[in-house]
């Protein structure tokens, strides 16, 4: 029996046929193998440990769904919910930390695992995935890019590595050129947007929004051009909070960040017509 928490969302977009989009972040996975030194190996445990509680934490702390009685263990929610996605999307965007620190026994694993992925999928780091640790070649290289663009057709989805919360020049060239492109565009990224008005995230501090206090200028300009235009960009998709969050960044266009997938979160949109 799957162990997923499903959340559904349905995304008119005219002229557009329907897709089907999964979305999870923060699984904060960690894992130890037969290369993995002892200390490699007492690491991964540690941290393993530390999220059961983590995920706990943060569920009570936004009464979100949790069961205390029977924990189960991260790997089994990240199967479920690939799993699920599998079954009927068109596309997976992992939002960010999957996961807590990238090893080389993470790198190993995903390596192995994504190499026969039955779907396409954008992978963002996350602020637990420090870019110094991810080498140059492999499928885990993607997300050293500024920006992923997946093309489904007749829909775009991109990419945007903002795991440090900064915004640069190269970020902004690349969304002006999707703007002016003539498919809709759907973007994924780590760190959210705060919106005023967005009761539960104005509650955390800048450590969980693009737009916070020492932001430069081009996080501004970055959020500027994606709330003028709503009618290119049909969805903006975050995590980082570890809570179920959705908030209108301009009329017709809502930023879903996805809750934590340490306790099998999942974000099913349905995009089209």
């Amino acid at each position: 029996m799957s162990n997923i928490i499903l959340h559904e969302y349905r995304i008119p977009v005219p002229g557009m046929r329907r897709r089907i989009i999964y979305q999870f972040s923060d699984v904060h996975l960690s894992f130890a193998d037969q290369l993995s030194t002892p200390a490699e190996r007492a690491a991964a445990a540690e941290r393993t440990q530390f999220w059961i509680g983590g995920r706990v934490s943060f569920a009570k702390q936004h009464q979100e769904p949790h069961d205390e009685s029977a924990p189960i263990a991260v790997t089994a929610y990240f199967e479920d919910m690939m799993q699920a996605a599998a079954k009927d999307g068109d596309a997976l965007v992992i939002a960010g930390d999957l996961f807590d620190q990238i090893s080389p026994a993470d790198i190993r694993w995903y390596e192995k695992r994504f190499a026969s992925l039955p779907l396409p999928h954008v992978y963002v780091g996350g602020n637990h995935e420090p870019l110094a640790s991810v080498p140059d070649q492999g499928e885990i290289a993607r997300i050293k890019s500024p920006l992923q663009l997946l093309d489904l057709g007749d829909m775009l989805i991109a990419g945007f590595h903002n795991a440090d919360r900064t915004i640069t020049k190269e970020h902004l060239d690349a969304l002006r050129a999707l703007i002016g492109q003539p498919k809709p565009v759907v973007i994924a990224m780590h760190i959210p947007i705060q919106v005023e008005g967005n009761v539960p995230h104005a509650n955390c501090d800048d450590y969980f929004r693009l737009n916070h206090a020492q932001a430069p200028q081009e996080n501004g300009e970055f959020i500027d051009l994606i709330s003028q235009n709503s009618g290119k960009i049909v969805a903006v998709l975050a995590g980082h909070l570890h809570f179920l969050n959705t908030c209108e960044l301009a009329p017709g266009l809502t930023q879903y960040v996805s809750s934590q997938g340490l306790l099998g979160n999942l974000n099913r949109y349905v995009i089209g017509e």
